[in-house]
């Protein structure tokens, strides 16, 4: 067991020792109510707060579970709700969960800590000196170490924008030709680049994007797709992306509307995607993003574009250096040009108000690079295993992670492991950086998904029959309520279980009430 200034983690499945000056567990109340006396609990908070502790059993006793009482028996579910000193709520929070997206807050915090929240990626332009001429007599090279933020969430206009940038450098720094190659370096990310056990069917989407050290648009490219004229026919599908289509869609009836299958195939040895499957006459054209094939040779030729619109003529190839080749460097290279990324506190709430994969993977290979000395994904999770047992105080019994973002559904983690890491980020100096990045209602996934919800600051998780959520409660004055909630294995709407997490945060709200109504009330009795 965890110690929380005193307070003591529960034993699964058992209320356990709280708080000796304030017994906040709903099982509490239920011993008083079965007649034990407030000094049998815990020591007992008196007899005023005894009453209204009774008082919250008795107005959540016998009520359905899917409207009063949260989160119900049929499924492996697990929680931990600590406010201040005490433990409020508590239910088998050291068993091991499917956490899905709650997983970011882990790497956001080891990210800060670590890295710092001024923290900065540089990506370089490596070549001989230009003479005066402008010539560079040799290879002109593109150094990246994984900055994330070439999408559109940094640059909404166009996320081509750096390489304009770029190249607009190198004219300024006199490049008028590269009589050499233009190399592509991003052996900063060597090894895999997915987890074995991503599924392969998240491979092809935008939140299945591979990270890479030199990326455009978060390894992303759009697709428009529609049905055909008629029946039989191939469905229409565009692009503007550099890449080939293979269309093997094609138009079905209208009795398929809403049950269309189309799906999107990566090829792996050229940019290409293959679409296939059924688009029903009857549906609406609509757009999608999905993840390029080849990244990387989509950011070469992307750069060498953005060379050729500035002027800048390229007489030689494009090269991308294999990811575990050592890049070679002459002695007459220079550092030509050099876009910084934005601090990485600003990478933070497309990461958690957004729930966005890329920049979960991204910044655990950055944290390996930068920590371990190598930006591969093992690396990376080495790092924060070692920040969450040896920073944090995380017992290593408490997680077994798998991938950054939480995609992975073999990731395995204890909702007290996330409370104890959202308890620690609160006494850090980045904390409100940190704090206004997560979700809220006003912003990010709680604000799209989860209809009415209380004053939160927390992060969402989600995956086939997972709904996760963890964060601040502020809807009572004074201490938050810091929590982690874990539903999985639950065969049923997705609405619903997001409605019953909900219902158990109520459920800590009025406990908490109704403890601070009475401890308010018993100190002016005494």
């Amino acid at each position: 067991m965890r110690s929380f200034d005193g307070c003591r983690f529960p034993e699964a499945g058992s209320l356990g020792q709280m708080c000796p000056t304030q017994q906040t567990s709903i099982a509490a109340t239920r011993d008083l109510l079965r007649g034990a006396s407030p000094s049998d609990v815990c020591g007992g908070p008196g007899p005023v707060v005894a009453i209204l502790l009774a008082l919250v059993a008795i107005a959540t006793a016998g009520t359905h579970p899917a409207t009063a009482q949260g989160l119900p028996d049929r499924c492996h579910c697990g929680y931990l709700a600590v406010r201040g000193d005490a433990v409020i709520a508590e239910q088998a929070s050291d068993r091991l969960y499917t956490p899905a997206s709650v997983q970011k807050v882990l790497v956001a915090t080891a990210a800060m800590h670590l890295l710092g929240p001024e923290y900065r990626v540089a990506t370089v332009v490596r070549g001989p000196q230009p003479d005066d001429d402008g010539r560079v007599r040799g290879d002109l090279t593109i150094v990246g170490r994984g900055d994330p933020t070439w999408n559109r969430n940094h640059f909404e206009r166009d996320p081509r924008t750096p390489l304009e940038q770029l190249a607009e450098a190198l004219w300024q720094r006199g490049v008028r030709r590269v009589q050499g190659d233009l190399v592509i370096d991003g052996t900063a990310f060597p090894g895999r680049e997915t987890p074995p056990d991503w599924p392969v069917g998240d491979l092809s989407f935008r939140y299945g994007a591979v990270p890479s050290a030199l990326a455009i648009d978060a390894n992303t490219v759009p697709l428009s797709m529609r049905p055909g004229r008629r029946v039989g026919d191939p469905a229409i599908v565009s692009t503007t992306a550099p890449i080939e289509l293979y269309n093997l869609a094609v138009t079905a009836p209208a009795q398929r509307h809403g049950k269309g299958t189309v799906e999107f195939q990566l090829r792996w040895d050229r940019a290409a995607i293959v679409v296939r499957g059924e688009f029903p006459i009857s549906e609406p054209a609509f757009d999608i993003r999905v993840a390029a094939p080849r990244p990387l040779q989509l950011f070469a030729d992307a750069m060498a574009e953005a060379l050729r619109r500035r002027g800048i003529d390229l007489d030689g190839a494009v090269r991308i250096l294999d990811l575990n080749q050592a890049a070679a460097q002459t002695a007459d290279e220079i550092v030509l040009a050099r876009l910084i990324s934005p601090a990485a506190v600003e990478w933070l709430e497309p990461l958690l108000a957004d729930s966005d994969n890329w920049y979960a993977e991204m910044m655990l290979r950055v944290l390996g690079l930068e920590i371990a000395g190598a930006g591969r994904l093992d690396a990376g999770l080495e790092v924060l295993g070692d920040f969450l047992v040896d920073v944090v105080g995380v017992d290593e019994a408490d997680f077994d992670l798998d991938d950054g973002s939480g995609l992975s559904p073999f990731n395995l983690l204890a909702p007290r492991a996330v409370v104890s890491v959202l308890r620690w980020a609160r006494q850090q100096e980045w904390f409100a950086g940190f704090e206004v990045a997560l979700a809220s209602d006003r912003q990010g996934t709680l604000s799209r998904s989860w209809g009415a919800v209380p004053r939160l600051r927390a992060k969402t998780g989600s995956l086939t029959h997972v709904q996760t959520l963890a964060g601040y409660d502020y809807s009572i004055s004074g201490e938050p309520i810091v929590f982690a909630v874990f539903s999985n294995g639950r065969a049923v709407p997705r609405h619903e279980m997001k409605r019953d997490i909900l219902a158990e945060l109520r459920r800590w709200n009025q406990i908490v009430t109704t403890l601070d109504a009475g401890v308010a009330a018993g100190g002016t009795t005494r």
